[in-house]
């Protein structure tokens, strides 16, 4: 809650879960949802034999699996859930800056991926925001709003083996000029 309150964040990325739901973390994400903070958070990394777990498998969460670097699913990643996109991002060998390690650390997991999912869901919220809306209604046309952030994750998504694999080059590649990425947006959030 403080998260939302006090830093006003437009993005909360939850690197963690549990088999069952814990109540005190699905009231901060209805507190946090509330005042329109987006919130994404790791499926899991027991594979086939796991389900996708609390807070990923909580609405409107949006729920993170891993990867490879060709954008297969990994081993790891547990199976689709049903009724939601599944989005997934590279969350295998992804090296990070960790204590003690002067050059950084591999990481492999759902955990891995859901802070660069997160990094993707702020860099548009950063491209709507440089545009010069009229009214601060204008401003927040578009984000944060999970429905919305949902449809233009989808329009930037392939499907890949019963996952939504997130490709951001599809909507904002770099042979593409700015209001060809606004029409894009502007498309999936008609959709």
């Amino acid at each position: 809650m403080h998260a939302a309150d006090q830093w006003k964040v437009a993005i909360i990325s939850l690197s963690f879960g549990w088999p069952q739901y814990q109540a005190a973390v699905g009231d901060a994400i209805d507190h946090a949802t509330r005042r329109n903070v987006l919130i994404c958070a790791a499926a899991s990394n027991g594979g086939a034999n796991d389900d996708v777990a609390f807070p990923a498998n909580f609405q409107p969460v949006i729920c993170v699996h891993s990867t490879n670097e060709q954008g297969k699913p990994s081993d790891f990643t547990p199976n689709p859930h049903p009724f939601v996109p599944n989005f997934a991002v590279l969350g295998e060998n992804v090296e990070a800056a960790w204590p003690g390690y002067e050059h950084g650390k591999f990481q492999s997991g759902t955990s891995t991926a859901t802070p660069i999912l997160a990094a993707v869901m702020a860099l548009i919220l950063e491209f709507v925001d440089q545009k010069p809306r009229k009214t601060p209604d204008e401003r927040r046309l578009l984000l944060p709003d999970h429905r919305v952030m949902t449809k233009v994750l989808l329009a930037m998504s392939d499907e890949v083996e019963g996952y939504r694999y997130v490709r951001p080059w599809k909507l904002m590649g770099s042979n593409v000029d700015r209001g060809r990425v606004e029409s894009r947006i502007q498309d999936a959030i008609g959709s």
